[in-house]
């Protein structure tokens, strides 16, 4: 149950993201360390549920954009479907 809680926040986080960089910069109208600070923020979440969910249960394609970095500005949302596939 915990895990299947944790797998929803991760989606929903990543999602948030995503959102956060295609419009949410815009509306927000935030300064370029703003930006970067709401980004951490946010990616420091997603580490936290990643740790506590198990680097094995997370997909491949997910992994590597967080940690090179393509998913700290993914406008498009793809890895919503890659957070998904986060096995319980």
């Amino acid at each position: 149950m915990i895990n299947w809680y944790r797998k929803r926040k991760l989606v929903a986080l990543i999602e948030s993201l995503a959102i956060y960089n295609d419009k949410g910069i815009e509306w927000s109208k935030h300064n370029s360390s703003q930006v970067e600070a709401r980004r951490q923020k946010l990616l420091s979440s997603i580490r936290a549920l990643v740790t506590k969910l198990g680097q094995e249960r997370i997909s491949n394609q997910l992994l590597e954009a967080l940690e090179g970095g393509n998913l700290a500005s993914d406008v498009t949302g793809i890895y919503v479907v890659y957070a998904k596939q986060t096995k319980l």
